[in-house]
């Protein structure tokens, strides 16, 4: 004889818990996985913006500044007009 108990038989209450169980392990294996997968990208943005950080402190230049205009080396020794078409000749 089997016992009835408030939510029906005992193999019914067992089957019920099971289910839940089972429920509950995917359930966090989800939340893990999303946390997993947020963890990573906060990572690679942190890295990302590090890298634009400190690449623009590592620039290196195509031309040396004093090579652009011959026997000056201080920008105090370029007149006006010299620094604009210097600039118009060598930015793009």
């Amino acid at each position: 004889m089997q016992s009835s108990i408030t939510f029906g038989s005992e193999e019914t209450r067992l089957s019920m818990m099971e289910r839940r169980r089972k429920v509950g392990v995917v359930w966090q294996a989800v939340f893990l996985i999303s946390t997993s997968l947020a963890i990573l990208f906060l990572v690679l943005l942190l890295f990302s913006v590090i890298d634009s950080t400190f690449g623009f402190a590592a620039i290196r230049y195509e031309m040396k500044p004093s090579e652009l205009i011959d026997g000056k080396s201080q920008l105090s020794e370029f007149s006006r007009q010299q620094l604009e078409e210097t600039a118009k000749t060598h930015l793009s």
